[in-house]
């Protein structure tokens, strides 16, 4: 495992998932790596989060397909509010492209841990 993140403040994840289980497992490993975690298990949920998120939220990671708003539609719709958001999907389906504003990137599902936390440092650091 990485070493923990020691900013001056934690970066702030947003988790967007309806899959119970990849939700709480990719929020499990961020908080370990000293992560702030936001976890929604929908978009619309995850909109409610961010608005009512007073800090900066610095990273959305979101399922690409979920019943109602998909990833990339709720990342647009962050991104009018807060330009500077990087964004990671996953998706079970490798062939999807996904296209967002922002820094964008693509994680297959399944993934290791190691994968995860290091694409969202690549991410955040970016």
């Amino acid at each position: 495992m990485s070493t923990p993140v020691t900013p001056s403040r934690p970066d702030t994840v947003l988790v967007v998932d309806d899959e119970a289980a990849v939700r709480s497992l990719v929020c499990l490993l961020l908080r370990r790596e000293g992560y702030a975690v936001l976890d929604a298990d929908c978009a619309e949920e995850g909109l409610r989060l961010a608005a009512g998120h007073a800090g900066p939220i610095d990273l959305l990671v979101a399922d690409l397909r979920m019943p109602g708003m998909d990833g990339t539609e709720l990342a647009t719709r962050l991104a009018a509010a807060r330009p500077d958001l990087r964004v990671l999907y996953l998706s079970g389906d490798p062939s999807l492209s996904p296209e967002a504003p922002g820094a964008a990137a693509f994680m297959p599902k399944p993934f290791s841990p190691h994968q995860l936390t290091s694409k969202v440092r690549e991410l955040l650091d970016a």
